[in-house]
């Protein structure tokens, strides 16, 4: 998960940018969308079904005395509140489809169509006896009070916050879990958070405040942010044999594919040959880039096509944290098949009435 000190310093050591023109100009958003079908679940014809298309919900805390519930355009006529914090979230949030359909390599959509929902961060939310701080145990506060005013058709919701909290980690909570095969047990805590078993994920994806969305390197940590904090966090990084040592991102020794720019959205690494030494592609500051999901990671998320299933990735020893990146020796490879072969087949439980119609 990403701190507020990692997201200054990936400023500078990760390189983020938006997506280059040949992205963001080849197809509109609607073009996009209307690919899939409205479930945004996908069967084969021997009927494996997966899903590939996933609806985000936004929500914006404000500390700001002047909101009001259920009627908060009184306060955008108000001078004095901060339009433009919900603008920046507004605008970070319509660009995330463009952002998840090429770091999928175009293999799923994400609906983020419903406007940012404004809720007054109160005492309960948010305040402990030292300040500000967003925390786990305040996040079903804030999701019930959420589904009071929208319907439950969320796969995942994204938090974001006017104020900068004392705590300002960013983190994913996963509260459902209905797939066997990628390294977790089955479970299902929707209903603490409001929600009647369709909510999967929550995540809090920082404050407002502290960057620029003119600033194109800023505004795409945003993007790479939410790829890393809502989707990667729900599937891809608890599979022994390429977890970190940290055991929530997927080791930098596993190498991407060559048309891969720098690493994976949850940290594999692309790695050169440079003579006798191997070295890790360094994040362009002048030319930041989308990250994609490995195609290992693709797996672990239901969306990689089996043809690609026995496709070898080198993983390189650059030993545990700190990673030892001047001294990388070769260890292995690995496939999507291999680590079939020891998890057993992904299978979403939540779609078994599907794949068991005749």
């Amino acid at each position: 998960m990403i701190t507020r000190r990692d997201f200054l310093k990936g400023l500078a050591y990760s390189g983020l940018f938006l997506l280059n023109n040949s992205i963001t100009q080849s197809k509109s958003l609607e073009d996009i969308i209307g690919q899939h079908n409205n479930s945004g679940i996908s069967c084969t014809p021997t009927g494996e079904c997966r899903k590939n298309s996933f609806n985000i919900g936004y929500i914006l805390l404000t500390d700001d005395p002047r909101f009001i519930k259920n009627n908060f355009p009184k306060a955008f006529c108000d001078p004095r509140f901060d339009y433009e914090e919900l603008d920046k979230i507004t605008k970070i949030k319509n660009n995330f489809p463009k952002a998840f359909y090429y770091a999928t390599n175009r293999l799923a959509t994400a609906d983020v169509k419903d406007p940012v929902y404004i809720m007054q961060a109160n005492q309960d939310m948010i305040f402990t006896a030292n300040g500000q701080v967003i925390s786990l145990h305040i996040i079903p506060t804030i999701t019930k009070e959420f589904y009071k005013d929208n319907e439950d058709v969320y796969d995942f919701l994204g938090i974001y916050s006017t104020f900068l909290p004392l705590d300002s980690t960013l983190f994913h909570i996963s509260i459902k879990q209905s797939i066997y095969g990628i390294g977790l047990s089955l479970y299902d805590d929707s209903i603490t958070y409001g929600s009647k078993g369709f909510l999967k994920g929550i995540s809090y994806l920082g404050s407002t405040q502290g960057w620029d969305y003119e600033n194109k390197g800023h505004r795409a940590a945003k993007l790479n942010q939410q790829l890393h904090e809502i989707i990667g966090h729900q599937y891809c990084t608890f599979i022994n044999e390429i977890r970190s040592a940290d055991h929530v991102h997927t080791y930098p020794g596993l190498q991407c594919p060559d048309d891969y720019k720098v690493g994976s959205v949850m940290g594999a690494r692309k790695w050169l040959y440079n003579g006798n030494k191997i070295i890790a592609e360094q994040w362009d500051e002048n030319n930041p880039t989308i990250l994609k999901f490995h195609p290992i990671e693709l797996y672990l998320m239901g969306l990689l096509p089996e043809s690609e299933y026995d496709t070898k990735y080198d993983i390189f020893n650059v030993g545990t944290w700190p990673y030892n990146h001047d001294n990388v020796t070769y260890y292995k490879d690995i496939s999507t098949r291999d680590i079939i072969n020891v998890e057993g087949k992904r299978i979403d439980y939540s779609m078994s009435p599907i794949l068991s119609i005749d």
